[in-house]
């Protein structure tokens, strides 16, 4: 009785940790030759974890691959969220989805500032970055 109360804590503790194997790593966003506006945020000063173009298009480096976010957000709600302040945003791609949640530090001529946190999930696990960063011409 005592081996199979060992067995599944084990099986437990080995399913936790293939939930919790999301690994979020950052990147350099140069190498995604992006032109024109665009967006950074990062978890510590240069160490960047999401990219957008602007455009509905973002990108993540999880378990050492790059991938594809999409956003379905409307250019409605983008307006709407712009006057408040604040922008929240559903990004999902592969088995990964990401909600943005922001609120803006301030403005300039042709940038923005935002702080915020990122909520990933897959698979049932769920974690949260802290970021800050912003997007520009």
């Amino acid at each position: 009785m005592k081996t199979a109360g060992v067995l599944a804590a084990a099986l437990a503790f080995t399913q936790f940790a293939f939930a919790a194997g999301v690994e979020i790593t950052s990147f350099d966003p140069a190498r995604l030759h992006l032109s024109g506006s665009y967006c950074t945020f990062e978890r510590r000063p240069h160490e960047t974890v999401l990219a957008s173009d602007w455009v509905g298009k973002f990108w993540m480096k999880v378990d050492g691959k790059m991938i594809e976010l999409v956003s379905r957000k409307t250019d409605v709600d983008a307006e709407r969220q712009l006057a408040s302040n604040r922008w929240r945003e559903s990004l999902s791609g592969a088995d990964l989805k990401v909600e943005l949640s922001l609120r803006e530090l301030g403005r300039g001529d042709d940038t923005v500032a935002y702080k915020g946190l990122l909520d990933i999930s897959r698979h049932g696990f769920r974690t949260r970055i802290p970021v800050s960063g912003g997007c520009g011409a």
